[in-house]
């Protein structure tokens, strides 16, 4: 009589791990936080492109053809290099530094990329091989550099809305103003001469615009006037009247001359930097956020070898990876390498 095969002799089956079956209580938490803040940058990057998708069609139905992308797409490459290597950026003090073009598919460009990172998050989850994650690692640290620069950007920029914050002090906050009072001067400028140049004039009381012109500055314009240039709510309305009041002084008395647009102009000055510090005031918040959601899929990913170390093995490893993580991340955020990009415009 045969003996019945054993061990891993041909034709016997291995018992299956049960480790895919029932996963633990921790191991389900940081699978489902990975999800989670994944799922919250992949519906991010969906509205980006519904935005830039609905903006598209509706010059398409004015009869105006969508501009290229390949500019916004330089612009959306320069940015994700800046944390890695020096590269120019559209200088804002130049007027005309960002068309039509870039506004309209920075969005949508940079909405794709979300989405391309979220599903390779998602991916990474599902198959949890080492090769599928490579990929996905990198994407993961070029957001995270841009993410880190972005929050520090914002951070210095969101108070520039008002140009007397800077005066009267050292020689270095000097500096920022003169490069803080070319921006507005860049601004005014760009947004009287479409102003003019469209034909535009102001309705309901200098808080709506209504453009003679059918062409696809013009469409631009009433759209961002009309969704982008006002206050976030209801409550906010009086400080918001106050900025734009006193935005109106700072025109005056810097270009000497007041114009039917200022009031426009102003409007839209105090809504970019009312976003702006909005934008300032979560950016840490998104970042951490972020940071722990990639962690989590890179243990996931993991998570089968490190279950085949013992206990003291898999304590080191996690420990050194959580010290050093927790070391870049302060490295990153509040301890940033240099000036922001906002310090040297165009170099």
């Amino acid at each position: 009589m045969r003996a019945a095969p054993v061990g891993n002799r041909r034709g016997t089956r291995r018992p299956r791990s049960s480790s895919r079956r029932h996963a633990g209580l921790g191991t389900r938490a940081v699978r489902a936080c990975a999800a989670f803040i994944h799922g919250i940058v992949f519906s991010f990057g969906l509205v980006l492109t519904f935005v830039c998708g609905a903006m598209g069609s509706h010059l398409e139905s004015q009869g105006i053809a969508p501009p290229k992308p390949w500019a916004a797409m330089g612009v959306l490459l320069r940015f994700l290099a800046l944390p890695f290597i020096e590269v120019p950026l559209p200088d804002l003090t130049e007027a005309g530094s960002a068309g039509v073009d870039v506004m309209l598919w920075f969005p949508g460009l940079l909405g794709g990329f979300c989405l391309i990172f979220a599903s390779l998050g998602f991916v990474s989850m599902r198959w949890r091989q080492t090769s599928r994650a490579l990929p996905y690692a990198l994407l993961a640290a070029v957001l995270l550099a841009c993410m880190a620069e972005v929050a520090q950007a914002s951070n210095e920029f969101s108070a520039w809305g008002d140009l007397a914050s800077f005066s009267g002090r050292s020689r270095a906050m000097s500096e920022k103003a003169v490069l803080q009072q070319q921006v507005f001067r860049s601004g005014h400028g760009s947004f009287t001469q479409q102003f003019s140049e469209q034909r535009c004039k102001a309705v309901s009381g200098v808080q709506m615009i209504k453009c003679s012109a059918t062409t696809m500055e013009a469409n631009f314009m009433s759209l961002m006037v009309q969704g982008f240039c006002r206050p976030r709510s209801d409550d906010l309305t009086a400080d918001f009247e106050k900025s734009a009041n006193t935005c109106r002084g700072h025109v005056k008395s810097l270009m000497g001359v007041v114009l039917e647009s200022d009031p426009l102009f102003c409007r839209c000055w105090t809504a970019f930097f009312d976003h702006q510090r909005t934008l300032a005031r979560w950016a840490l918040v998104m970042w951490f956020g972020l940071f722990v959601g990639i962690l989590a899929v890179l243990y996931s990913v993991c998570e089968s070898k490190l279950k085949r170390m013992c206990a003291t093995e898999r304590f080191e490893v996690l420990a050194f990876a959580v010290v050093s993580m927790a070391i870049l991340a302060c490295r990153a955020v509040l301890l940033p390498e240099g000036g922001s990009a906002l310090s040297k415009p165009g170099e």
